[in-house]
């Protein structure tokens, strides 16, 4: 079920990776693919979100129904240890870049230490800086932080089994609110990227985990009649790619749509993959490539960004992209590209881990 999980995560990314191609739309070709087809990150961005917040729950949500710092303190070093030190790389190369194309080095400079080290640039509208799909950790690690104090005060009210289903309800009643439908371009990337909303969608997650871990793990929905599990993996399959397709006739209401359909519809989906029936959807998301990508899709999110913006228009040049061939060729070489570069900083990086535990044993 967790495999499963982890290789979802890995499909999510590439949902993700395509909304940033923005080099096709100077083909007709290219913007026509884009603008229907590609640019709708928003929709693997919130999966994301309720998903965090699903597997949290699953292993954390019975560790803190005593707040002791010194379980939060692990919990949170925990999370910092997996993805700081890259989110810190991919925006000293940012900033690099932005020194180098703008040349406004002590703005720059104060921009990286003041907001963009302490993760809370998605809390102002330089959301941007540097790597712009980093707002997604400060965003998170908002999440995490809170993540102790949610846990707790769960276990001190949930006396009463519907409660889980009530506070969902109201926290897609209380997101819609926070969702203005017309904004600026600019309060919408705002809005878009505020980590409080993004929090409301991780505590979703939390809800659907807890009450699957105390409530459906132990029951099996399908009595083992894979035919039928086989036939909703389909109908929802199906209904995911229609409901992609059609957020795209929303996006004036975006983000009122995202908290009325898109929470409801991915947290039942999550369900449906956890049930304890296999299927032939279950088989191959377990299959051990897909988990093995799904294990490195927080690499390939940090990085692919910068990826696509340092080699895009090198790309082009040698592959014009007045052809749906040539933006897959683009497309490939850029997807291996940022997969290659994930698998050589994941290895690098358990190498300096694997050191400094050593080393900290020896001193013991």
């Amino acid at each position: 079920m967790v495999n499963a999980l982890t290789s979802v995560r890995f499909y999510l990314f590439l949902s993700i990776f395509v909304s940033h191609f923005f080099f096709i739309k100077k083909s007709q070709i290219g913007n026509f693919l884009f603008e229907n087809f590609l640019y709708n990150g928003n929709f693997a961005v919130t999966f994301f979100f309720i998903l965090s917040g699903f597997c949290i729950a699953l292993g954390y949500s019975d560790k803190f129904q005593v707040l002791d710092f010194d379980k939060i303190k692990t919990f949170i070093m925990k999370r910092i240890i997996k993805i700081y030190p890259l989110y810190i790389l991919t925006g000293f190369i940012g900033l690099i870049i932005a020194i180098v194309t703008k040349k406004v080095l002590l703005l720059k400079l104060c921009e990286f230490i003041f907001l963009y080290m302490p993760m809370i640039q998605a809390f102002v509208k330089s959301y941007s800086m540097f790597n712009s799909v980093a707002w997604f950790v400060s965003a998170i690690f908002l999440c995490y932080l809170l993540t102790p104090f949610v846990f707790y005060i769960l276990k001190r009210i949930a006396k009463l089994k519907t409660i889980y289903l009530y506070i969902w309800i109201f926290l897609i009643a209380f997101s819609v609110l926070l969702s203005p439908p017309f904004l600026d371009i600019k309060f919408y990337s705002y809005f878009y990227h505020f980590p409080p909303i993004r929090f409301l969608q991780y505590f979703s997650g939390i809800l659907v985990g807890i009450f699957y871990k105390d409530y459906l793990v132990k029951v099996d929905i399908f009595e083992s009649k894979k035919h039928l599990k086989n036939f909703l993996d389909v109908v929802l399959i199906v209904f995911l790619v229609g409901l992609y397709l059609f957020s795209f006739k929303m996006k004036p209401y975006e983000l009122i749509f995202t908290q009325v359909v898109y929470i409801p519809v991915f947290s039942f989906s999550i369900l449906h993959l956890c049930s304890r029936t296999s299927s032939i959807l279950n088989e191959f998301l377990n299959n051990k490539v897909n988990i093995f990508l799904g294990s490195i899709s927080m690499e390939c999110y940090l990085i692919h960004n910068l990826l696509i913006i340092l080699f895009s228009k090198y790309l082009v040049k040698i592959l014009p992209i007045n052809s749906i061939c040539n933006i897959f060729f683009v497309a490939t070489i850029l997807l291996f590209g940022t997969i290659i570069l994930s698998l050589i900083f994941k290895k690098l990086y358990s190498k300096v881990l694997e050191y400094f535990s050593q080393k900290a044993v020896r001193v013991n």
